[in-house]
């Protein structure tokens, strides 16, 4: 692989990292999704796809 075809490719990738830490630094901004208030993974899964729902709408 040519020097610029990797260079792009870590451009990329470095954008969509960035885009996921940045979800998870404002996930932990919210107190019940830190703290993992629910007992049952399937109630913390639940809140944590409505706060992103939320984020995305907003």
């Amino acid at each position: 692989m040519s020097l610029h075809i990797i260079d792009n490719m870590c451009i990329i990738l470095y954008q969509q990292r960035n885009v996921i830490e940045r979800m998870f630094g404002w996930l932990k901004e919210n107190r019940r999704i830190v703290t993992r208030f629910d007992k049952l993974a399937k109630n913390y899964a639940t809140m944590a796809s409505l706060a992103c729902a939320m984020r995305y709408l907003r």
